[in-house]
């Protein structure tokens, strides 16, 4: 067997991945340029769907935490309103205590002063069972005093001054007997006109409870003259036991941050320091919310000033701020759980999507693979193979053009094998005249050669395509028959589109090659375009070889390309 006979193996290595794809059966490629473009569309819905979604969720995740956050000052600021409510509230009924203590004074300014000083200095010399200790801790207003200190435990060292600063009653014995030069009591007398004031937290006596100093202004019962100050010391530990509370998720917390720089323990009971960079970076923010970094995990953390919803201006010069933090992680959990289900959504989506490429494919592809199956039938001598493809579109009249060649190639091999049959009996019976019958067994021969190298057979494949399968070697004759047929042919079926199949011309010289010309150019004349197909690649080496020009003829490697020309013209 020489080297040309040998089955060719095609080198796979060094080919591009276009080529690699080229190779790939028509069923993969279509499942493979589904799942691209699914992919592509769920990649880029999921894309946008997160750009949009993440930034809404993440401010409406701010604005809630705003929302608490204001909330919860406000309820701060409600407490600390309503402990000056009650105060002013019960300084009504002291009034006239404080009315009788401020007449018992003698008229004389520099003598009511001159004996506020001399009381002061006995104060703080005396013991407890001293008249002027007791006179101010058991009388009437004394009594008054621990008995709504009894009724309200967040209030501690209740006294009551007159309008000199000069105390009057108390629930037990303050260090000093004269507040006039105090900066609280200053502020609260406000020259005569009266204002609450509420100091910064302290600890006071020997509690371990943070306080603040609350004072307010008494007025005369039957005018607004203010006559004396009401002062008491408010625990704080019922504001930090509302702070311990609040509850933001799981890690989400509530702290209230004061003007030094401290913020108030959960306990009441002590100042912790804060960090002074978090409430500037909070306040310098536009947003509803901040991401940042407290006690070295990453958090989402909102403020709001504490105020109070009935205009308390002692509350709100306090400067205080409520600052609630969660973790970022916690915090963000919407929106990483929107982002995962897009993600879930869309591979399910690609799978589903997928699986039905699958089945569309194979539904594409199965005619097609029975019309190869048919071919390869027939290439490997089974003449009777059909393609049983009764459809109505562009494959199911490829299927039938088919199925009448092959009825045609296997009609006339059957009458040639006929033929060569009664020759042989026709030699077997004349044995007698052997020469004769030699002579004309090859001429039986060279008639059976010349019918089959001059058949050129026409196959309708639609209404506007024909294909011409020529066979065998090209002599001028050949030719001739070629170009009167094709044209009778394109001339009877007005078809648009002629298809050449040269598959099997083993020899495509300059002879034949301007026969070919001729007809396409004849074609061409009647309006018909021509397509060559089936251009084996030694025959297109020696038609470059021979240096004939094909440029301007359109042509394809198969038969199935050549039928995919015509039917996009």
């Amino acid at each position: 067997m020489t080297q040309s006979a040998l089955p060719q193996r095609t080198d796979r290595s060094g080919r591009t991945p276009g080529q690699i794809f080229a190779d790939l059966p028509i069923s993969v490629k279509l499942v493979l340029c589904f799942l691209v473009l699914i992919g592509l569309a769920v990649g880029a819905l999921m894309f946008f769907s997160d750009r949009i979604s993440r930034p809404q969720l993440t401010e409406d995740i701010g604005a809630n935490l705003k929302s608490e956050a204001r909330s919860q000052a406000l309820i701060v600021g409600d407490v600390l309103a309503n402990r000056i409510e009650t105060l002013r509230a019960f300084s009504h009924g002291i009034a006239a205590d404080v009315v009788s203590s401020n007449r018992a004074y003698p008229g004389d300014p520099a003598l009511i002063q001159s004996q506020i000083r001399a009381l002061d200095q006995q104060w703080r010399v005396v013991t407890d069972t001293d008249p002027l200790i007791q006179t101010r801790l058991t009388n009437s207003l004394a009594a008054k005093l621990r008995a709504f200190g009894q009724s309200f435990t967040d209030f501690d060292e209740l006294l009551v001054t007159d309008r000199y600063g000069a105390l009057i009653g108390a629930t037990d014995r303050p260090a000093q007997y004269v507040y006039a030069s105090e900066t609280w009591w200053q502020a609260t007398w406000s020259d005569g006109q009266g204002a609450a004031t509420i100091s910064q937290p302290s600890q006071h006596s020997d509690s371990s409870v943070y306080g603040v100093r609350m004072a307010i202004p008494i007025y005369h019962p039957d005018s607004h003259e203010v006559i004396g100050v009401l002062y008491s010391v408010y625990h704080l530990n019922s504001i930090a036991n509302l702070l311990a509370a609040v509850k933001v998720g799981q890690t989400g917390r509530a702290r209230l941050f004061l003007p030094n720089d401290t913020i108030l323990a959960l306990e009441g009971d002590n100042l912790l320091p804060a960090d002074p960079t978090m409430l500037r970076q909070l306040q310098a923010a536009s947003a509803n919310s901040v991401e940042l970094v407290d006690a070295g995990t990453p958090a989402l953390a909102s403020w709001a000033p504490i105020a109070t919803f009935k205009g308390e201006s002692s509350v709100a010069n306090l400067g205080w701020a409520l600052i609630i933090t969660q973790d970022r992680a916690e915090a963000l959990q919407p929106v990483t759980t929107t982002t995962l289900g897009i993600v879930v959504i869309g591979l399910i989506t690609m799978v589903l999507t997928g699986l039905l490429a699958f089945a569309f494919a194979r539904l594409i592809s199965r005619p097609i693979t029975s019309l190869t199956q048919s071919a390869q039938q027939i290439a490997h001598g089974d003449l009777g193979a059909r393609v049983a493809l009764n459809h109505g579109d562009e494959l199911g009249a490829l299927a039938r053009s088919f199925n009448r060649m092959a009825a045609t190639v296997q009609q006339r091999t059957s009458d040639l094998e006929a033929q060569y049959t009664a020759a042989n009996a026709a030699r077997a019976e004349a044995e007698a005249a052997r020469a004769e019958i030699a002579n004309q067994l090859a001429t039986i021969e060279e008639q059976r050669t010349v019918i089959r190298e001059m058949s050129v057979p026409i196959l309708p494949l639609t209404a506007t395509t024909m294909v011409m399968p020529l066979i065998g070697a090209l002599d001028s004759a050949r030719l001739r028959l070629v170009q009167e047929q094709a044209l009778h042919a394109l001339e009877e079926t007005r078809a648009r589109h002629l298809i050449l199949d040269v598959t099997g011309v083993p020899v495509i010289d300059t002879q034949v090659a301007q026969g070919v010309l001729k007809v396409i150019q004849a074609a061409k004349l009647l309006g018909a375009e021509v397509v060559l197909v089936g251009i084996r690649p030694e025959v297109a080496q020696a038609i470059v070889g021979l240096g004939i020009d094909l440029g301007r003829v359109v042509t394809h490697s198969s038969l199935q390309s050549g039928l995919a020309h015509t039917s996009q013209g």
